[in-house]
């Protein structure tokens, strides 16, 4: 299993809201993944907190968009269903968010294929110049400032009564610190 230090760190501290938030913020970044890490790390995460007697999903609501009818699977759907999944984290809304992303993949919309890897490149010296140097550390400190903020909002989101927002302020907020690490690492 890919491991995530994040929900690594939230079941640990038996964070059941954080533990989704990571859940949550994967989608967008993971779509383009060859595999889906947020399944594993969904089943790992709820076999984790049974353990420790704590319910990681809840049960359905029965209240969604989600229909059968895959002529009506497309981006929109999957966007509501992503909100239907943070508003009641059932393994059932997991299941439709899975069961559209795949169909996506399938049918060749653009935002869900599969990236191509490409070979990476020998490290470039810090005094060479090259406009792309140090791309990949950056993009990294981006990325981690961006999940580790959402995470952190949906949570203080979640205590206020509004963890979508939270999310996004979290995660504008984590991604400037992750820019503003990468323009310290620049001076």
């Amino acid at each position: 299993m890919q491991t995530n230090e994040i929900l690594q760190s939230a079941i640990n501290s038996k964070n059941i809201n954080a533990a989704q938030a990571v859940i949550l913020a994967s989608f967008r970044k993971t779509r383009n993944d060859h595999i889906y890490p947020f399944i594993e790390w969904a089943n790992y995460a709820n076999t984790e907190f049974n353990k420790n007697g704590l319910t990681f999903f809840i049960d359905d609501d029965g209240t969604t968009e989600f229909t059968d009818n895959s002529d009506n699977w497309n981006v929109d759907l999957w966007k509501s269903l992503r909100v239907e999944l943070e508003y009641n984290f059932s393994e059932i809304k997991l299941a439709y968010i899975i069961k559209v992303m795949k169909h996506l993949r399938q049918m060749g919309d653009p935002d869900f294929q599969e990236k191509t890897s490409s070979p990476q490149a020998a490290p470039i010296k810090e005094n060479s110049g090259h406009p792309k140097q140090g791309t990949n550390l950056k993009q990294n400190h981006l990325k981690i400032g961006v999940i580790a903020g959402a995470a952190l909002g949906a949570v203080l989101g979640a205590v206020v009564g509004r963890p979508i927002i939270g999310g996004l302020v979290g995660a504008a907020i984590g991604g400037g610190l992750g820019q503003s690490v990468n323009g310290s690492k620049d001076k």
